[in-house]
């Protein structure tokens, strides 16, 4: 539960070695309901957001089970 509290006061969260928690502001905008076409405003707020480390993500690139997303390999 410290984890929560941390984010609630503005600090992040790091997990060793993974990445870390963070609260990342996302700004007000002007929407639309597609049905109707009414138009609304979403407020700005607060959201909480995780970046991995890059040693991490080095290693979850480099498994042999992790797939080429948009890349057709070469022969």
């Amino acid at each position: 539960m410290w984890e929560c509290r941390a984010l609630e006061i503005g600090n992040s969260v790091k997990l060793h070695g993974k990445g870390e928690f963070h609260l990342s502001k996302r700004s007000g905008r002007i929407s639309r309901n597609l049905a109707t076409g009414e138009e609304y405003d979403v407020p700005e707020r607060e959201v909480m957001a995780f970046r991995t480390s890059p040693a991490y993500t080095n290693r979850l690139r480099k498994r042999p089970d992790a797939k080429k997303a948009g890349r057709k390999q070469q022969e």
